[in-house]
Order: structure tokens, then sequence, then C-alpha cells
């Protein structure tokens, strides 16, 4: 029984690092502890730090993750969330909390994620601020089309056609989901990828918290890839801004805007779809509900780069047994 414990764990470790590895970032006992990869719930820390501990003496071991060298070293380059941030990831992460300021003010925003780098502790000073975006339902257009003039007017709206090096900072929304409609697609998006995007996703907006569980919930295929980190995610309050009290208790504020929505929704997304026809090369995927706003799909390049990876640990490790 000891025995299959320890292989047990030891393969959790084992998967995490090479997750790192994929990104070539090092890995720390926090991350370890807060998103491992496994669907076992609850998890033993105590054994799985001893693991990790037995791992951290064996340098050798760390043959096949040389980037794992870097966090015995006290390296600044940590993955996920790092204890300490560069200016970039605090100027950042602060102009995403001042477009929350402005956009909570919209009656049909009800959730907003910092997403990609920045919710991880890294950006890079060309680094756009990667969003998602929940809204009302049946106002997602809409209210995509008054979040790109509040960019638009404030200079952060992040152009398909700017120059990479001079965006810096810019707003990327390139995920937009209604309240009714947050599972994501079963055959598409479902991946490892995805699955640690969404347990690392920071909210910092919820007119109602309960938007933060109903996300996890919807998509509880999470707890596949990591149960643990599923659990994280549903803690995570830290920088949630709140709804302005002013008009979420205004009599009849909800039936207003929702007759709103309404009617100008459909006007919105028929003439979003059309500036797209002309204007956009990207691959979306855009239904009335959903759109995702991805130049390129990420998730089978790191599928593909993690299993290599795991492939040449498992022949150096035949080797060294």
């Amino acid at each position: 029984m000891f025995v299959i414990e320890y292989d047990r764990y030891f393969a959790i470790v084992i998967k995490t690092v090479a997750y790192a590895e994929v990104f070539g970032c090092s890995l720390r006992w926090q991350e370890l502890k807060r998103y491992p990869l496994t669907n076992l719930y609850p998890i033993d820390h105590t054994k799985l730090f001893l693991i990790w501990q037995e791992l951290q003496n064996n340098l050798d071991f760390f043959k096949c993750f040389p980037s794992q060298q870097s966090s015995m070293q006290a390296s600044s380059n940590l993955f996920f969330h790092q204890p300490t941030f560069d200016q970039t990831v605090i100027e950042n992460f602060n102009s995403a909390l001042q477009a929350i300021t402005w956009w909570r003010w919209i009656p049909w925003v009800e959730g907003v994620w910092v997403t990609g780098g920045l919710a991880v502790g890294q950006a890079a000073p060309a680094d756009d601020i990667d969003f998602m975006i929940v809204t009302k339902s049946n106002s997602l257009w809409l209210t995509r089309l008054l979040i790109t003039l509040i960019g638009v007017v404030v200079g952060k709206q992040r152009r398909h056609w700017t120059n990479l090096s001079k965006s810096g900072g810019s707003w990327c929304c390139n995920l937009w989901l209604e309240e009714d409609q947050l599972a994501l697609d079963a055959r598409k998006d479902q991946s490892l990828f995805t699955a640690r995007e969404i347990v690392q996703a920071i909210p910092v907006y919820a007119a109602n918290r309960q938007i933060i569980d109903n996300w996890l919930t919807s998509n509880i295929w999470v707890k596949k890839y990591t149960h643990p980190g599923w659990w994280s995610a549903r803690s995570r309050y830290q920088f949630v801004l709140p709804s302005p009290p002013l008009l979420s208790f205004t009599p009849g504020y909800h039936f207003f805007w929702s007759l709103i929505a309404r009617l100008l929704n459909p006007l919105a997304h028929k003439a979003q779809l059309k500036y797209m026809k002309l204007h956009r090369k990207g691959k979306e995927k855009i239904t009335y509900k959903q759109a995702y706003f991805h130049p390129k799909s990420f998730a089978p390049i790191v599928q593909a780069k993690y299993e290599t990876i795991l492939e040449s640990w498992k022949k150096t490790y035949a080797q060294e047994k």
C-alpha cells in the first residue's frame, strides 16, 4: 500500500514539474501544493512535500527538467503565482484594476477575470493584458461594443493591426461568455492547457460572487486534470471588486437594462460580425452567446511538448533504474 501511494504522489510531482518545463519555468512548492496535476482529492500534502523534497536533493534527477534547477537557486523566473513581481507585472495589474473601475458601471458585465501571463505573475513590456468577460444573458455583443469604445477612448484597446512591440499594456478581451453559457466546448476547448488557464485565472470583478462558482461548476471537467486546482480557484476572491451599489439597488434597474439589451444586442451582434468579416483574419470562434478571439490555439502545442518531456523522463528514469 505504501509503495502504491508513493508511486501515485511521485507521478503527481513529475507531471506537474513537466508542465512547468513546457514553459521553461521553475516550480516552487507553493505552486505544486496549489495546482498539482491530478484528479486525486483531497491531497495529502505531507506525502507530496516529502517526495518533492527528496527530488530537490537529487540534482541528477532533474537532467530532463533543466529549468527546475533554478528553483533550487532561488531564481526569479518562477512558475504560477510568484511572491515577488517585476514592475511590468505591477503596472499591468494596476491597469487591469483601472479597467474594472470603468467596466463595472456597464450594467451587463457580470464578471471579469485576468488571464494569460499576467495571471501567473509574468509579463513582458510588450505583452497585452488578457481578460475573460462574462455578461448577462442576451447582452454579450452590446457589452463588447461598449468596452471596445471605452478602450479606444482611453487608448488601451488592443487593435489586431497594432505592432506588438508598441502595444504593451493594451486590453485584450479574448474570451466572452454569457452567464447562461459558461461551459466550454467538450470537443474543442477541454484540454490540459485550458484547465490550467481556468484555475490560474484571477477574478477581478463580480457583480455577484455566485458567478465565480457558476463558472467553475460549469467547467467541472477541469477536475480531471487538476482537482485540487479547481477547488483552489473557488477561493480566489482577494482582488474582486464589487458592483456599484448605487446602481444595483435602484428600483427597476435590472428590468430596464435587460430590456435595452434585448433591443440593441442583436444589432450590435450583426454590426460586429460584418466588421470582423471585413477586417479580422484570426481564428475566431463566434456564436451569439460565446466569442473566442485567439489567433492561435496553444492547447495542442502545449500538449505535444508536455508529452515529449514526459516521454524523455520515462526513458531516462528507466535507464537509471
